[in-house]
């Protein structure tokens, strides 16, 4: 198979994975540790795909502290998978014109070795919270990772 077929046929799963229950509280967790370091106002998914995950996250947020009433206006962006960047910079694009001050990107998986950069996409700052290609690679990993601690899975 293509690395082109093979990175479409991961973002698949990874959407699949975002979209079950237990695995999108999974993922909704791993991005809100990044955003309560982040103290953002806003959240906003970058892709229809992402959309699954904005209840949880919401909730994760509102659970912190108070909201700021600085004039600082931050935007966390979030989405499942990131290839190209096209999302991110859309959807960052869209949240400067709307006032954001700073905006930020998180996405669970990246797809493809390397990726651009958060500049390149119009991004502050870019976190990949799972540098595997997709969540069939992440789980493997934590599975070796509880194997060579000598727990068993």
């Amino acid at each position: 198979m293509s690395d082109v077929a093979t990175m479409i046929e991961s973002a698949y799963r990874n959407v699949a994975t975002a979209s079950d229950p237990v695995g999108g509280r999974q993922a909704a967790a791993e991005i809100a540790k990044t955003l309560a370091s982040w103290h953002v106002s806003e959240i906003i998914a970058a892709s229809t795909a992402a959309e699954v995950l904005r209840g949880a996250l919401t909730s994760a947020l509102a659970a912190r502290s108070e909201p700021s009433t600085d004039s600082v206006f931050p935007v966390a962006l979030f989405d499942i998978n990131f290839a190209s960047g096209t999302e991110f910079a859309r959807a960052a694009a869209l949240a400067r014109s709307r006032g954001a001050t700073a905006v930020y990107g998180i996405a669970l998986y990246q797809l493809g070795r390397s990726g651009p950069t958060a500049a390149e996409c119009g991004l502050d700052a870019l976190h990949i919270v799972n540098p595997w290609m997709n969540a069939d690679d992440d789980r493997e990993a934590a599975e070796r990772s509880i194997t060579s601690s000598g727990l068993t899975a």
